[in-house]
């Protein structure tokens, strides 16, 4: 019955043949074979990048990262080793901020510059230090500074003499040596002498003239002396006065301050940094952030260069305490550590713009953090604050003008999603703590604005994709360009099979071992078929070939073999279902010894074998139940009533329903009964829709009186209007079916009443068909058939073993008894009198009786 429906051997299995391997060999292969709209995506996003680095991002699909040897990272750095124009490296230094310690500053240098720039940078502030020490006690600074305050006088000699008050410049000189020594000078003291009194003639040749002229200049320096002690004391009296003397002691003071006698110095040091070639010729100091720099430097080291010197005397000190057990001199170079420099990003080994590939996806790897701040002195641990020389850049500001490939799934689970997605928007990055017990201990540290003009490339799944875009409202605008990845390929018409072919090939060739067969290369592409789950796609991942080249040399090798065919391909094969078929075995124990029931031969009603994919691994039978009895036309889901199924379960239960009572949908008929649908020794949950047939076909047995054939098992999943549709897993579920079917018949020996086992499986799942040998051979000697169904009546005629009409007509039959049975008990119970009875309990609604099939069987039994 029903042959047009057996599916013959030949369908069962794709079977490649290839030309020769000669021709194979000349055929070039891809990064990626056949994934010519994910290489369009990721294509148009480099081509992107090239016009606004900033605007364009890309999310990858269908493409699972690897921690090695990525593809995707692979093709990439291939397609961006033309970008030779390399990012700058990146550089922090102290903000020198006095209101912000711990505040510091960005900027950047030309690729490669970054290290000698802060090596000499260092060398520039030593030399800075030493050379203002120097100079502060030189006598030609001495000089320098005592014509400085010459001037400051000869402005001030102006001021007074509008008072009346005569400075002779003759003093000069004496007042600035005042100022040096003390380092003040307050006019409101001037020494007598330093009016130059007159000195006597000596000698015996004084004449009357000589004597004459010494009294007069000695009157005159008496008079000038009684003059300017009156003038002095008036002029503290005027008003001017007083703000006159402010503004010339501050003049004075800024003179003698240390940070104006070394400002020279250090603009001198400087002058001669930015002299160096790498910098004159490559630098435009506005646009790396160096002229901003140096004007901090300039305003701030001159002021900190005696505090600097003063430190490194205590350190000094310090040392020696040390030796003597104490910790000593930890800070003592505290102002000293504010001109170092932090490098950042060095990009100096770069010959292309970086790509980098996060393989961490905490904040610390992915922005940055602060190293460890614990150090060991006279076996004691102290602590001490981390400084911006701490800080450490993560793979978002490394990949600064490059790429970065990052794992969706991974930042979300991380934690960090957000703040990655802010440093993208943002195209910048702070540097801080992360949160871990690290930074608790330690103050918390911030850098200053990093630049990251990083183009991402975020891999995940469709859904995944999806929801990012709801949730993160800004998220399409970030990543605009999007590559959609597949994990298998399309081969009608043998299209792509010569370039797996060439990459297998190649993987041979890689090894060094023996040469392929052409049999072996077709039994791994049939392979790569099967993995894909239908016959005409075939599996991308190159991993997986390259695994199954390396186990198939094994084989050979094992075997002494000159070259890998096909037997050492199908042998490694089988050796890794063994290695991995511990549960499976055991599983199939449980079965053959009846632990687990399942029947392969006989009819039972209501029983069928459903098909079920243990774990994701391998398939086996199990037991499904429907039982009817009299009630009011509901379907009892057994599993959903333990919380034992799935939502897809469940609307399979809910279809079930709908076909059967839509093909009784008859008022002459109605549907007067209820059934209960249960797996049998289901303990772990059950969900998925591919039972739905299978369901249906026990309702029908149930409901019909005709028992299921035991030797079949079915899978499949249905509409509302019963048609059969495509499942998952159907190589699994047959080749499950057939193991344990061979395992229960001692190998076939023992024979059904059919004379055969069988399996049936919707129609649209007959492409996926790859089975194996094995199977296909039985089927060729008739123990084993596959059958493909249209829909649900089809499958019934199969497994009940008549024509739907009849089937129909049984189950037609037995509601009709069912239903004339619920009416004479109806009035039966309405026309007889009360009296006390086991039937008094009960309402003689029949609607209640209805809710209460048990006891309305008790009642007829009675």
């Amino acid at each position: 019955m029903k042959n047009d429906l057996e599916i013959p051997a030949s369908r069962l299995c794709r079977k490649i043949e290839l030309d020769s391997l000669d021709d194979i060999e000349k055929v070039k292969t891809t990064a990626f074979i056949g994934q010519e709209r994910g290489l369009d995506g990721l294509e148009f996003f480099v081509d992107m990048v090239g016009f606004d680095t900033n605007k364009y991002n890309v999310f990858v699909t269908g493409h699972e990262l690897k921690r090695n040897d990525d593809l995707l990272v692979e093709w990439l750095c291939e397609k961006t080793s033309r970008k030779t124009l390399i990012p700058d490296d990146q550089l922090l230094s102290s903000g020198f901020d006095p209101d912000d310690a711990k505040g510091t500053y960005a900027f950047r240098m030309p690729a490669g510059a970054g290290a000698r720039f802060v090596q000499d940078f260092e060398s520039m502030i030593d030399n800075a230090i030493l050379e203002s020490q120097k100079a502060a006690s030189s006598n030609e600074q001495m000089e320098i500074l005592k014509e400085k305050i010459y001037d400051v006088l000869a402005e001030h000699t102006k001021f007074m003499e509008r008072l009346g008050v005569t400075i002779p410049k003759e003093t000069y000189s004496a007042l600035a040596n005042s100022v040096l020594q003390s380092g003040q000078m307050n006019l409101n003291y001037i020494p007598i002498d330093a009016l130059e009194e007159p000195v006597a003639p000596e000698g015996d040749d004084i004449d009357q003239k000589g004597q004459t002229e010494y009294e007069e200049q000695l009157k005159r320096y008496k008079k000038q002396q009684i003059e300017f002690i009156a003038n002095s004391n008036k002029i503290q009296l005027d008003t001017g006065y007083a703000e006159e003397m402010k503004r010339f002691n501050k003049r004075l003071y800024d003179l003698m301050d240390p940070s104006a006698i070394l400002k020279e110095t250090t603009k001198e040091q400087i002058q001669k940094l930015l002299e160096r070639d790498y910098i004159r010729t490559t630098v435009a100091l506005s646009d790396y952030g160096l002229a901003s720099f140096f004007d901090k430097i300039m305003t701030n080291l001159p002021k900190d260069i005696s505090q600097i010197i003063g430190e490194m005397q205590v350190q000094n000190q310090g040392m020696m305490g040390g030796i003597m057990g104490m910790p000593g001199g930890e800070n003592g170079l505290k102002t000293r550590d504010k001109y170092q420099l932090n490098l950042l990003v060095d990009n100096s080994e770069l010959t292309a713009v970086p790509v980098i590939h996060a393989l961490e996806h905490g904040y610390d790897h992915l922005i940055g953090t602060a190293r460890g701040a614990e150090v060991t002195q006279g076996g004691q641990i102290f602590r001490k604050d981390a400084k911006f020389t701490d800080l450490v850049a993560g793979d978002l500001i490394k990949a600064n003008g490059g790429y970065l490939v990052i794992d969706a799934y991974e930042l979300l689970l991380k934690g960090t999603f957000n703040k990655f997605m802010e440093a993208v928007e943002d195209s910048e990055a702070v540097i801080e703590s992360s949160g871990s017990l690290a930074s608790i201990l330690r103050s918390q540290l911030k850098s200053a604005p990093i630049d990251a003009h990083t183009s991402v490339i975020m891999v995940g799944d469709e859904s995944l994709y999806y929801a990012l875009n709801r949730f993160f409202p800004n998220f399409r605008n970030l990543f605009k360009a999007k590559a959609q990845f597949t994990s298998g390929v399309d081969t009608k018409d043998g299209r792509h099979l010569d370039e797996f072919a060439a990459l297998i090939v190649d993987s041979f060739a890689t090894y060094n071992g023996v040469e392929p067969h052409m049999d072996a290369v077709e039994c791994i592409l049939e392979e790569g078929l099967r993995e894909s789950g239908e016959q005409r796609r075939i599996i991308t991942d190159p991993d997986f070939y390259e695994d199954l080249v390396m186990r198939s040399l094994r084989e050979a090798s094992l075997d002494g073999a000159k070259k890998v065919s096909s037997v050492h391909v199908k042998q490694a094969m089988a050796k890794k279902r063994y290695r991995r078929g511990a549960i499976e075995e055991r599983v199939g124990e449980l079965i053959e010894d009846g632990t687990i029931k399942v029947d392969i031969d006989g009819r039972l009603v209501g029983q069928v074998n459903a098909l079920s994919i243990y774990l994701g691994e391998f398939g086996k039978p199990s037991k499904l139940t429907v039982r009817k009895c009299t009630g009011k036309g509901t379907i009892r889901n057994i599993e959903e009533k333990a919380n034992l199924s799935g939502n897809h379960h469940l609307k399979s239960v809910e279809i079930m329903e709908s076909i059967i009572k839509g093909e009784l949908d008859d008022a002459e008929v109605g549907f007067p009964i209820t059934a209960s649908v249960a797996f049998e020794q289901s303990y772990g949950g059950v969900d998925g829709d591919s039972a739905t047939l299978a369901q249906v076909v026990g309702l029908v047995s149930a409901l019909s009186g005709i028992g299921v054939k035991q030797n079949y098992a079915i899978t499949g999943s249905a509409n509302q209007y019963g048609d059969a549709q495509a499942i998952g897993g159907t190589n699994m579920k047959i080749e499950g079916f057939y193991k344990t079917c061979k395992a229960m018949s001692d190998g076939f020996e023992k024979k059904p009443e059919d004379g055969f086992y069988a399996v049936i499986i919707p129609k649209s799942n007959t492409s996926d068909l790859m089975l194996r040998d094995e199977l296909v051979s039985s089927v060729q000697e008739g123990v084993f058939k596959v059958y493909e169904v249209m829909n649900y009546k089809e499958a019934c005629e199969l497994l009940l073993g008549k024509e739907w009409d009849d089937i129909l007509c049984a189950m037609k039959e037995n509601i009709y008894k069912t239903r004339d049975f619920v009416r004479e008990f109806s009035d039966s119970m309405t026309s007889q009198p009360k009296k006390t009875s086991a039937i008094t309990t009960f309402s003689s609604d029949l609607e209640t009786l209805l809710d209460n099939p048990g006891e309305l069987g008790k009642i007829a039994t009675d």
